[in-house]
């Protein structure tokens, strides 16, 4: 069957819709030109699969285009979803998950973000079949999740991002704290708990080496720490 010149200038003039559908599509490593425009007419961003074929390939986009997760509507014309791909114009949707926040709290900047609602999240950090897989023998991933930007995009669960927050965590656990932890004959998780309590006691960074060593020597003395954070621990929104 030929392609009348007529419907192809028509099909790159006119998107397929008003923008009123919105879709995230996903383009895998070595996914094929041909399975990509058949999911993109299949969810309603473009007309035509066979069309927004033959416009990738005469734009020479067949081998270029580039893998990742594209936020895409239907009132894109083809030459904007092409442009996209091209330029590796991925979706990002960036958590910044501060520095001394209790797992309370990180569920509740989730879910303010309408990322996933506060329990869910809670749940995957209490799951217990997670947590073994995880190498954490306590009851949560409270102190485990570590800080920084995370990008969460749709259709990830609370599992998979409670995962990778606790991966990261791990990485810096077996760079630095286990040995630091040995020396001073503590656990890695006394030491992670520990390092918890300095830094909400401080009120500045330049604090941190002096509450530390004042919570050392009263540990070596075999008295209690009296750290206020710890009886203020799980009250929402605490902040020092």
């Amino acid at each position: 069957m030929l392609l009348l010149p007529g419907r192809f200038g028509v099909f790159l003039l006119f998107p397929a819709g008003n923008g009123s559908r919105v879709e995230i599509v996903e383009l895998g490593r070595g996914q094929s030109l041909r399975a990509l425009a058949s999911g993109l007419e299949s969810r309603g961003i473009v007309s035509s699969a066979r069309l927004f074929t033959l416009y990738a390939r005469l734009k020479g986009g067949a081998a270029r285009v580039k893998a990742g997760s594209y936020q895409l509507n239907d009132g894109m014309r083809p030459a904007e979803i092409l442009s996209k791909m091209l330029s590796g114009d991925v979706y990002e949707r960036i958590f910044a998950l501060p520095s001394g926040y209790s797992s309370h709290q990180v569920a509740e900047m989730l879910e303010k973000r309408g990322i996933f609602g506060k329990e869910p999240f809670l749940a995957a950090c209490r799951d217990r079949k997670l947590l073994a897989e995880l190498g954490i023998s306590a009851q949560s991933a409270e102190g485990y999740l570590f800080p920084g930007s995370y990008n969460i995009l749709p259709g990830r669960t609370e599992q998979q991002v409670v995962r990778e927050m606790v991966a990261r965590q791990q990485e810096l656990l077996a760079a630095e704290f286990s040995t630091k932890a040995r020396a001073k004959g503590l656990s890695t998780l006394e030491l992670l708990t520990l390092a918890s309590m300095v830094e909400k006691e401080a009120v500045l960074p330049a604090e941190m080496p002096l509450i530390a060593a004042v919570f050392h020597n009263r540990l070596s003395k075999g008295m209690r720490l009296q750290s206020d954070p710890t009886a203020l621990y799980g009250v929402r929104a605490f902040s020092g």
